[in-house]
């Protein structure tokens, strides 16, 4: 199964790292609020999975361009880099050569993002033209406008459990 992760949860697995890959506490995962915690704890929970599961996650060039245009700590860049290796090992064995054209029809297609929300339209384009199975996001209104494609963290560790 192939997952998009949207920038916010990039983001998230980079600040709260130690407690997503080794259920380390700390003070600022302490400090999330109880919503945020319960995603970060399916993050956790996703992750374990993958060790059985061997989920493929998708971090795309836009991804990419967000986290760069804003300050990025040490510990979001080493994530950054770990995931973007995953997906650069995955572009490869797929044989993918990213398709800047085909990537902007699939956005032109996306007719019901406004262009307030280019960006989310954006990644969208990008996760379908990679073939991801899900977009995962921490974003409700674009879990809301994208339907079923897009969804929270704890929503589909919630499904993954239940198919178990």
């Amino acid at each position: 199964m192939r997952l998009f992760l949207d920038t916010n949860l990039v983001r998230y697995i980079g600040t709260h790292q130690g407690y997503v890959f080794e259920t380390e506490e700390s003070d600022d995962l302490a400090a999330e609020q109880p919503l945020m915690r319960e995603q970060i704890d399916a993050l956790w929970a996703i992750f374990k999975a993958d060790e059985r599961a061997h989920f493929e996650f998708v971090i795309s060039p836009g991804v990419l361009g967000e986290i760069m245009d804003s300050p990025v700590g040490e510990a979001e860049g080493n994530i950054v880099s770990l995931l973007l290796e995953h997906s650069r090992d995955l572009a490869e064995q797929e044989g993918w050569q990213y398709d800047e054209v085909a990537v902007r029809r699939i956005e032109q297609g996306l007719k019901e993002f406004t262009k307030s929300q280019c960006k989310d339209r954006r990644l969208l384009a990008e996760a379908i033209f990679f073939e991801c199975d899900v977009f995962l996001t921490n974003d409700l209104r674009l879990v809301k406008k994208a339907g079923g494609f897009a969804v929270r963290p704890l929503d589909f560790w919630e499904s993954i459990r239940r198919g178990l």
